[in-house]
């Protein structure tokens, strides 16, 4: 278990583990977070929730092992890592601050790596699997902004049925480009990109959203 800027590893006999409390300089565990045991090249790894950033491994040497931990723009959303037997891939799904879905996997893993997953009081049933989600290649692009008309100083537009990666472009009514952006196709079919408006003046403005050949344009107001 971890508490502050420390793990803790206590054996069968009720003693210490050799080696612990590991100490994590410049870290601190998310409070009433849980760890993960989860072996990775035939290593137990224990996974900690850090307050801010993502998880930190530890091995059973109390020595930090930052090639299996996991750093991103977390939020409080739930996370999860679990292993699917029909395609041999082991997945971590998790959301970043602006509420973007991932899901990350290792290929060619051939038994369940996981020994424990935290799950604890309402949360030791709960089922996941994977879905292998195939879009249609002759779906076309569609886009949105929301909110719209915008009052608060961003829009996201919301993209779905990208084939490739998302070009999008911002016109005011005179033709000039008020902002742009390629983002990479993720693994999942809709995405968001934000459009800081705080700098923004109050009127009409217009997208165009291409991916792969497929182009959408959409309207997007600016109020203050």
């Amino acid at each position: 278990f971890g508490a502050g800027n420390r793990v803790f590893a206590i054996t069968l006999e009720g003693t210490m583990a050799p080696g612990f409390p590991a100490y994590l300089e410049h870290k601190s565990l998310l409070p009433y977070s849980y760890p993960r045991i989860i072996e990775f090249d035939n290593e137990p790894m224990i996974i900690l929730e850090e307050e801010n950033q993502g998880f930190f491994a530890v091995d059973i040497e109390a020595d930090i092992r930052f090639e299996y931990s996991y750093f991103w723009n977390k939020t409080e959303s739930f996370n999860n890592f679990f292993w699917d037997e029909y395609s041999n891939r082991f997945f971590f799904v998790y959301s970043d601050a602006s509420n973007t879905l991932y899901s990350s996997y290792l290929e060619g893993v051939y038994e369940d790596p996981v020994i424990w997953n935290g799950y604890r009081n309402d949360g030791y049933s709960l089922y996941t699997n994977s879905i292998d989600y195939q879009p249609d290649p002759d779906q076309k692009i569609t886009a949105f902004a929301y909110p719209n008309p915008a009052k608060n100083g961003e829009v996201r537009i919301k993209v779905s049925n990208a084939q490739n990666n998302i070009d999008l472009k911002i016109f005011d009514i005179a033709g000039n480009i008020v902002f742009q952006t390629i983002q990479t196709k993720e693994n999942n079919d809709d995405q968001d990109i934000l459009w800081d408006t705080r700098k923004i003046a109050s009127g009409l403005y217009f997208g165009i959203v291409k991916s792969n050949g497929s182009v959408k344009k959409i309207p997007i107001a600016i109020e203050r």
